[in-house]
Formats: C-alpha cells, sequence, structure tokens
C-alpha cells in the first residue's frame, strides 16, 4: 500500500481556496435570511405579544401582521433559504472532490457550479471577510502521513464529527429559547389576568410564528443530528474495516464516494448554523479535531509498519 498523500497541499491550492471562499459566501447569504427569518419571528412576536397585551384594540392588526409573517417564511424565505443551501453543497461538495481525489458524479450531483459564478462568489466573501485565513488547513495536515483512502476517512470522519458538535449546541439553545417563550406566555397572561380565550388570542397568536419558527429548527436540527450519528457511525465502521485489512483501495474508495453523498444531503438539507455560534467553538473543537486525527493516524502507521 503506497502511503502518502497531497490533500494537505491541494486543500490550500488558489483553486480549492476558491471554492472555499465561494462556499462560505454562498452560506453567509443563507445566513443573513435566517437571521431574518429569526428576526421577523422570535424578537418580532414576542413584541407583539407584550403591545396586544398593552394595547388590546391593536389586536387585529398584530394578529394580521403574525399571519403575514407566517405566510412570507413560508412561501418566500423557506424556499429561498434552501435553494441557497443547495448551492453552497454543491460548491462544498466540488472542493471536497478535487482535494479528496473522488470522481464527480453528475447522476448524484448534478453539473458543477459555473467556474465564472464561483470566482464572482469567491471574491465578494475575500473582499467581505476579516478571516480568510480560516480557509486555509480545511482538514487536518496530519493526514498526510497516510496513504489516500485512509487519508479520505479521517477528513470525512471530521466532517460528520465537527457538525455534530456545533448541532448540539444549537438543538440546546433552540430548546431554551422555546422554553422561555412559553414561560412568557403564561406569565404575561397572568399579568393581564386572561381567561384562557383571551391568553389565546391575545398573547399565542402573535407568538405563534416564533413557536413554530423555533419547533421547526428543532426538529430540523434533530435529523440533522441523527444523519451526523449515522454517517459518523459509517465512517468509524469502514476504518475499523481498513484497520482489519478488509478494505482494500478501491472498495475504499467506493465506500467513501457513498460516505461523500451522504454528506452532500446532509449540507443540502440541514439547518444551517450562525457564524458566531462556529467561532465561538471553532478553537477548542479544532484542537480535538486534530487530536483525534493524530490518534487515529498512529493506529494506521502501526498497521501499515505491519505489514
Amino acid at each position: 500500500m503506497t502511503t502518502g498523500n497531497d490533500i494537505p497541499d491541494r486543500q490550500n491550492a488558489e483553486p480549492q481556496l476558491k471554492l472555499l471562499a465561494a462556499a462560505s459566501r454562498i452560506y453567509g447569504r443563507a445566513k443573513l435570511l435566517m437571521a431574518v427569518q429569526f428576526a421577523l419571528t422570535v424578537p418580532t412576536a414576542l413584541a407583539s405579544a407584550l403591545l396586544m397585551a398593552w394595547q388590546p384594540t391593536w389586536k387585529v392588526w398584530l394578529t394580521f401582521f403574525s399571519i403575514t409573517v407566517t405566510l412570507v417564511d413560508a412561501l418566500c424565505l423557506t424556499r429561498a433559504l434552501s435553494r441557497f443551501k443547495k448551492r453552497g453543497a454543491l460548491v462544498q461538495q466540488m472542493f471536497d472532490c478535487a482535494v479528496m481525489e473522488m470522481p464527480w458524479q453528475p447522476l448524484r450531483c448534478g453539473s458543477r457550479v459555473d467556474s465564472e459564478d464561483i470566482l464572482t462568489d469567491a471574491q465578494d466573501h475575500l473582499a467581505a471577510t476579516k478571516r480568510p485565513k480560516e480557509l486555509l488547513d480545511w482538514y487536518p495536515t496530519s493526514v498526510k502521513a497516510l496513504p489516500l483512502s485512509l487519508a479520505r476517512l479521517i477528513c470525512q470522519r471530521a466532517s460528520f464529527w465537527w457538525d455534530l458538535r456545533q448541532r448540539y449546541r444549537v438543538r440546546g439553545a433552540l430548546t431554551t429559547i422555546l422554553s422561555v417563550l412559553v414561560v412568557a406566555v403564561f406569565l404575561i397572561a397572568l399579568a393581564c389576568g386572561d381567561t384562557v380565550q383571551q391568553m389565546i388570542l391575545t398573547v399565542y397568536v402573535p407568538l405563534a410564528p416564533a413557536v413554530m419558527w423555533i419547533l421547526r429548527e428543532i426538529i430540523a436540527q434533530r435529523d440533522a443530528i441523527q444523519a451526523d450519528e449515522r454517517g459518523l457511525a459509517t465512517v468509524e465502521a469502514l476504518w475499523k474495516q481498513a484497520m482489519e485489512k478488509r478494505l482494500d483501495d478501491v472498495e475504499a474508495l467506493n465506500q467513501s464516494l457513498l460516505v461523500q453523498d451522504a454528506l452532500l444531503d446532509n449540507r443540502s438539507r440541514s439547518p444551517l448554523v450562525f457564524n458566531w455560534i462556529y467561532h465561538l467553538l471553532r478553537k477548542r473543537k479544532q484542537q480535538q479535531m486534530e487530536f483525534k486525527a493524530d490518534e487515529l493516524i498512529k493506529e494506521a502507521q502501526k498497521i501499515l509498519q505491519s505489514e
């Protein structure tokens, strides 16, 4: 088995950095749209509930506003957000295939994004961001010591693991926000001395868009977590087969292509994570990811040396 690969060099080459920059720009637009969703649903809905309790005569207009927000979210914002996510996932797939030397599968992935669009998005991102260095060393550079088939598995495992850890935090935060909203409903109704009927009309209706958005996000995060857990378990099972010498290079490539398909699906369908959460977790999780990669590399090297 040939040792060594050029994943660390490929991922920092200019064409791949442009792909990462373009993907970051596309996801940035999607996250801005998600921020608009959040602003129109959670804080605005809470403000509407407070206003309705304070000025009951505004009930009709605030109810109309809440229903309108729900419709705009369902018919416009969610559809646009889905398009951005699919496009960003496709560019990320182009990056992974180039870096890990996997063939592009048109039947599965469709057509690549045009190079002109990649260049435009990449230039926009590099002009707007203050952290261009974050594009470097996307995957652990220590995988250079391993054969490509094993290095791929470590990189794919890192993708699943990183996404999973972020989503655990997001799901917890959303659950907390939902709990606060539920408590707020009863406190506002209690303070106003409302009956159940009055509470539904005065407090719950304005908060309905917020509750619906948060519930939808919690369910989506749960589904994404389950998908990441399945992907992580699959990669770890493949790694075990490789360590037991039951996975040759050809089969390893075929299996990695299937894993990459799962990553594409996850990125296309899963809810986004705000950048501030990513930056908050990045340093510590990066260290943990690299530590695990080094551990796997040492395990593989022992097997390779025994051949």
